[in-house]
């Protein structure tokens, strides 16, 4: 007779600070990245991973980074795939992605962060669906800090719209929902004029490879993802 092995739960946080430079317009929203990213001890990373924000890659690497260069700057494609590529010690590779995925970022006037701070994780899985919400990111405080943001893009339906939905509650705020995606109102700070600040929220489908069994091939699903990116974020960041 064969028992089930205990559900082994862990409690982690969120390893990277959220990036949103000056410039940003418009904020990638994700969940959380796959557990070996929030170990708190040794290093855990596959020699292919990229130790920052989509940069796992497990059956294949996340398409995170690619889409967005298709979409914004496929001229810049050669030297995404030399920076991911590079075989020198950790921590300078580490140093050299980050700087330059930062930059890229801030040049396209785009932040980057998770929606969950603190999570409980089960089985070690990097699946969403074994993520509990323990703390939320301040989302509202970043957007205060940073008053040139007006969309957030949340990178999956099920978990990082509905962790975001939550969130706005607890701050009293709605999700009201729009033709092509939502929006809520920030309100301003009393200290001064009473105004409401639109943030448009959209849906970006997953670039996670879990994705990828829905398509007759690879080629297929990136394809599809970059036209859908497309047509979501040239609205709003290449002709907004």
């Amino acid at each position: 007779m064969q028992r089930n092995k205990p559900n082994l739960i862990e409690i982690q946080r969120h390893p990277y600070s959220p990036f949103v430079p000056e410039s940003a317009r418009v904020v990638i929203l994700g969940s959380a990245p796959p557990a070996r990213f929030c170990a708190e001890t040794g290093n855990h990373l596959h020699p292919k991973d990229l130790d920052w924000y989509y940069g796992s890659w497990d059956r294949g690497p996340n398409l995170l980074w690619e889409i967005l260069f298709r979409v914004l700057d496929p001229a810049g494609l050669p030297e995404l795939v030399r920076i991911r590529g590079l075989e020198t010690e950790r921590e300078a590779r580490t140093q050299i992605q980050r700087s330059f995925l930062q930059t890229w970022l801030a040049r396209n006037q785009l932040g980057m962060l998770d929606i969950l701070a603190r999570f409980e994780r089960r089985d070690g899985s990097s699946s969403d669906a074994k993520l509990q919400a323990l703390e939320f990111t301040d989302l509202v405080s970043l957007l205060n800090l940073n008053p040139s943001v007006d969309a957030i893009c949340c990178t999956s339906r099920h978990r990082v719209l509905g962790w975001l939905k939550q969130y706005l509650e607890a701050e009293r705020t709605a999700l009201w929902a729009e033709i092509e995606g939502y929006s809520f109102n920030l309100h301003g700070d009393q200290q001064t004029v009473q105004t409401l600040r639109r943030i448009r929220v959209l849906v970006l489908p997953s670039p996670s490879p879990i994705g990828r069994i829905r398509f007759p091939s690879h080629q297929a699903w990136l394809e599809h993802l970059v036209l859908e990116y497309r047509r979501l974020l040239a609205p709003i960041i290449i002709t907004g």
